[in-house]
């Protein structure tokens, strides 16, 4: 996926020397002309340029050249505007990012920044290196806004192929199976089915992902893990048609800086560092798997996009769970949550098979069980930490797709814990190690 760089917090720079639009020529900095937004942005960042971490980021233009360059349309892609809050007058006044410089290193992202010491420059000229300070990868100061393109429009040919199953009472005699369950060990369901799940990778099954969306809190209960005791931040975001929180894990350290950091999200709304989310990515058979209108939002056109497919819903619709605490920090990051949970050392070590059936806070125990059952469930029992930036390039993934799907770039609601009395007598531990499932 390509982003092209659009909407940066980028400032008309007036000089003593003239005005210029996104380049600097030698001489002092009289104003900056900064927007509200962008007041507000750098507000939430701090100076601190100049860390020995990136001593060997050097620039090897002067601004001059920069701007010369560009004019003969030369690389390289730069994006540059005024520091407002964080500016320290007449030293450290103004910001450059340059793209594809040896210190990106981040494939969606490939800007790194610099802040101008004009204390470098004089009457005689500017001074390159020794004029640029180091700040940091675009990818944490977002600087220059990165904007998904999405592909040429078409035809959906999934839309509007979500079937119609409403919801019944959980009393009723002829209620499948349900999710999310408790997946602790010993199983406790004692639902009686004669459904049996998935026991392979989905690939080898057939079924390809049709969609990913997450619930806020964690829709399963894993003791230990994902349950009552779990921990979090202690101020949860609030925002119009916020749903009900699950069980959160208990990694949350709130002396951990990592855990309670601010990220300026670019492509996710209504997140939080220091939270848990569980993340599912439903599988069919059915899906357009393989061309342009494969991930869907609802995920149900994705799962039933080709007609006449679905035999045996819980062989050909199933659904990956892997539960994750949000931290600020650059080494848990994972380039491609889009497409599948994450198989790597712990990550689909140690897993949980079952039938059960779509989830969401809508529903519960009492008056509203899913009739979109049985499907199969592969869920992870442990909690992993991933970085911020990793959901932040799984939503820039999602608005890249034909479909619009803007409607799972939030958090869902959580569904309250299945009952044993719904939940399937078929649990299975196992893991996805190797990426292909294997049954002790």
């Amino acid at each position: 996926m390509r982003l092209i760089p659009h909407s940066a917090c980028t400032e008309r720079i007036q000089v003593a020397r003239g005005a210029y639009s996104s380049v600097v020529s030698t001489g002092q900095i009289v104003k900056l002309f900064t927007s509200s937004w962008c007041t507000y942005h750098l507000s939430q960042l701090n100076n601190t340029w100049g860390s020995p971490e990136f001593a060997h980021c050097e620039l090897n233009f002067t601004f001059r050249e920069l701007r010369n360059r560009y004019k003969q349309s030369r690389p390289p892609n730069f994006k540059t505007g005024g520091l407002g809050p964080l500016m320290q007058q007449g030293r450290y006044e103004v910001w450059l990012c340059v793209e594809d410089h040896y210190c990106s290193i981040y494939p969606t992202d490939k800007f790194f920044c610099w802040v101008l010491d004009e204390t470098k420059v004089n009457s005689v000229g500017e001074v390159a290196p020794d004029q640029w300070v180091p700040w940091n990868h675009n990818a944490h100061l977002q600087l220059v806004h990165l904007k998904p393109e999405k592909p040429p429009a078409g035809t959906n040919v999934c839309a509007g192929k979500r079937p119609s199953f409403d919801d019944v009472s959980c009393a009723e005699a002829t209620v499948n199976e349900q999710s999310a369950a408790d997946v602790s060990s010993p199983f406790i369901g004692t639902k009686v089915t004669d459904a049996e799940p998935i026991l392979t990778s989905y690939w080898q099954a057939g079924l390809c992902p049709v969609n990913v969306h997450w619930h806020l809190g964690a829709e399963h209960r894993s003791k230990g893990q994902f349950d009552e005791d779990g921990k979090g931040p202690a101020t949860v975001e609030e925002w119009a048609g916020r749903g009900r929180m699950g069980f959160r894990c208990q990694l949350y350290n709130k002396d951990d800086t990592k855990f309670t950091t601010k990220y300026l999200w670019q492509h996710c709304k209504h997140m939080q560092v220091g939270e848990t989310y569980e993340v599912h990515w439903p599988h069919s058979a059915a899906g357009a798997c393989g061309t342009i209108n494969q991930y869907q939002s609802p995920f149900y056109d994705g799962i039933f996009c080709t007609d006449d497919v679905i035999t045996s819903s819980n062989k050909q619709i199933g659904v990956q769970a892997q539960t994750f605490t949000i931290v600020n920090d650059e080494a848990y990051y994972y380039p491609d949550l889009f497409r599948g949970m994450i198989v790597d050392g712990d990550f689909g070590k140690d897993m949980v098979f079952y039938t059960g059936s779509t989830t969401g806070d809508i529903r519960n125990n009492d008056d509203r069980c899913s009739q979109y059952t049985p499907i199969t469930w592969q869920v992870d029992r442990k909690c992993h930490m991933v970085s911020a930036s990793t959901f932040d390039k799984m939503c820039a993934d999602m608005k890249a797709q034909r479909d619009d799907m803007s409607s799972d770039l939030a958090p869902h609601g959580s569904r309250p814990l299945v009952s044993a009395e719904l939940t399937a007598n078929n649990m299975l531990a196992g893991s996805m190690s190797g990426g292909r499932a294997t049954i002790p």
